[in-house]
């Protein structure tokens, strides 16, 4: 463990067997690196995390 302190956690259920749902993961990093840490942690809710990753 080198220290970092995690404040949320994002859980995403996929079916290891299908190549294209392990894409999501890829995907997510890449949106989600694109926001400031700040504005991630304040998101309150589903609607609100959907919107951050619509853009």
């Amino acid at each position: 463990m080198d220290g970092t302190l995690v404040h949320n956690a994002l859980v995403a259920c996929v079916n290891p067997n299908v190549s294209t749902e392990l894409k999501v993961f890829s995907y997510l990093y890449y949106v989600l690196n694109e926001h400031d840490g700040e504005d991630i942690l304040r998101l309150t809710d589903y609607d609100a995390f959907i919107g951050c990753i619509e853009g």
